[in-house]
């Protein structure tokens, strides 16, 4: 007799994945486009010249160990300087997470808006970030939580944290063109 054991998983539901980046997918963006609700995405070290958008997803996206100051030193998102480097879509929730990288290099003066994280009024989750030499802010219109952050030497109106209606713990703010918002 030959037993067999199954499990089922109910229609609707599905398993999270995690992505790997280079090993999965070469950049951030292209394991984002992949990626579903639930799902989470670790980068390695490394710099990952792109600017990336959560295209309303709630996933997470993390380095490899996000508390870790050396990993957060040496995983970068390095922008091309068009536009701002992280950008959420405004709809994403608390299961939202970008945690762990160097954000540099972005762009954006429109309106005060941000250069390092345009939020849109997301309720995602920012935490132990590096937010540097962008030139229009670090934080923009985050609803959610903002912890443990670096954001430093960021050049434009508004240029540590703007316009969020957000819990703010543990964050250093230092050497920006201004502070808070």
């Amino acid at each position: 007799m030959v037993l067999t054991l199954a499990t089922l998983i109910p229609l609707g539901m599905s398993q999270s994945a995690t992505y790997h980046v280079p090993v999965d997918f070469e950049t951030i963006q292209a394991a984002i486009d992949s990626a579903t609700h639930g799902d989470e995405i670790v980068v390695a070290t490394g710099t990952y010249r792109e600017n990336i958008h959560f295209r309303g997803k709630n996933i997470v996206v993390r380095s490899n160990n996000p508390k870790n100051t050396t990993i957060v030193a040496n995983t970068i998102i390095f922008a091309n300087r068009l536009k701002p480097v992280v950008t959420f879509e405004g709809t994403e929730n608390t299961k939202a997470s970008l945690s762990g990288f160097t954000i540099t290099n972005g762009y954006n003066l429109s309106g005060g808006g941000a250069a390092g994280v345009l939020a849109n009024n997301a309720k995602a989750r920012i935490s132990h970030n590096v937010i540097r030499n962008n030139r229009g802010g670090g934080i923009n219109r985050c609803d959610g939580t903002i912890t443990f952050n670096l954001i430093k030497d960021n050049i434009g109106a508004g240029s540590g944290i703007s316009y969020s209606d957000s819990l703010c713990i543990g964050n250093i703010i230092v050497r920006n063109l201004g502070g808070i918002v």
